[in-house]
């Protein structure tokens, strides 16, 4: 069925309407090929989805198909904007940090070494003005004193210094590209996703009683955007220490996109049983108490998960694909 309007066909309007298509696809490709990449798992995530929407256009689309594509390609690229928005939003929160403790650490320093100068200016004068022994033994006492004071406070601004490259160190890796290994991830310690998705192709070729559990944690991106970068990851790294002592041994757990933990579980059962066990262990609903700007938070946490059954049967395409839409769906 062509999908221009009108129904009388010609060799010209079919390639006009081929040209179309051919165009629109372009596009898609376009998208995906150029997105700026901030996130490298919200870039696979938006590329995954515009791959998706060119798989359903197909050769020849109805006009149905192709206004669906418009407007969900439209919609895709609208969600991946805001997310790159939250994500130079996150990093100039993090640099405006880094830089207010930078200079409320500078003033810091420049105050006490004013002091200690100051005092040692006033010796100075008092030593020019004197002229008695006895007063010189005086000044001397009191410089004794001052030079005491200014390598206290030497060592003090040492300790300082020290405290704030640590905390400088620790904010730092929120406002650049993480260099870590694709192997593991730097926020929970698991597995990353590469590895996850070469696990995930194993379970589904072995065909022999494998279940993949998508665990997604719910308000990471408000948490990031309220209390900064290092409260989000901070819950996730909670999350995944929960599911790793509440999963068996033999179970592999991964830092899959996004807020998203992705367990692949090996169980002699039906789908039935494993969404049962695996939503007893999602339910559990818990608070966390995080320290933000010096004042203690508590954080509500909730975990939503869905199960899917791997077999020979099942493309791992078709899997990423519900896992996709269950990561972007709302909860």
């Amino acid at each position: 069925m062509s999908f221009l309007l009108g129904s009388r066909r010609s060799p010209a309007r079919d390639e006009l309407e081929s040209t179309l298509i051919r165009s629109l696809k372009l596009l898609l490709e376009a998208l995906a090929l150029h997105a700026v990449a901030t996130d490298e798992d919200d870039l696979a995530l938006f590329r995954n989805s515009i791959r998706h929407l060119d798989q359903q256009l197909g050769d020849r689309p109805d006009a149905a198909a192709v206004l669906l594509a418009t407007g969900s390609g439209i919609k895709s690229l609208q969600d991946y904007n805001r997310g790159i928005e939250r994500h130079l939003k996150g990093q100039s929160h993090e640099m405006q940090a880094i830089i207010a403790l930078l200079t409320r650490a500078v003033s810091q320093l420049a105050h006490s070494s004013r002091e200690s100068l100051d005092a040692l200016h006033a010796i100075e004068k008092q030593l020019e003005q004197s002229v008695a022994l006895a007063d010189i033994r005086e000044l001397r006492v009191k410089l004794e004193e001052c030079l005491k004071q200014v390598r206290l406070e030497s060592a003090r601004q040492q300790e300082t210094t020290t405290s704030i490259l640590k905390e400088v160190e620790a904010e730092a890796p929120r406002v650049r590209v993480s260099a870590a290994s694709p192997e593991q991830d730097p926020v929970t310690g698991l597995s990353g996703s590469q590895l996850a998705e070469s696990s995930l192709r194993h379970a589904i070729q072995t065909d022999s009683g494998h279940f993949a559990a998508l665990f997604k944690v719910d308000r990471v991106d408000q948490i990031n955007n309220k209390y900064g970068y290092v409260a989000g990851d901070r819950i996730l790294q909670l999350c995944a220490g929960t599911l790793a002592e509440k999963l068996t041994t033999k179970d592999q757990l991964f830092r899959w996109r996004g807020p998203c933990l992705l367990a692949i579980l090996e169980r002699n059962a039906n789908i039935e049983f494993v969404q049962s066990e695996v939503q007893r262990i999602a339910s559990q609903r818990t608070e966390h108490t995080l320290m933000i700007d010096n004042r203690t938070v508590l954080l509500p946490v909730r975990v939503h998960v869905i199960v899917y059954k791997l077999s020979a049967t099942v493309t791992f395409d078709a899997v990423l694909e519900k896992m996709v839409e269950f990561q972007t769906g709302q909860h």
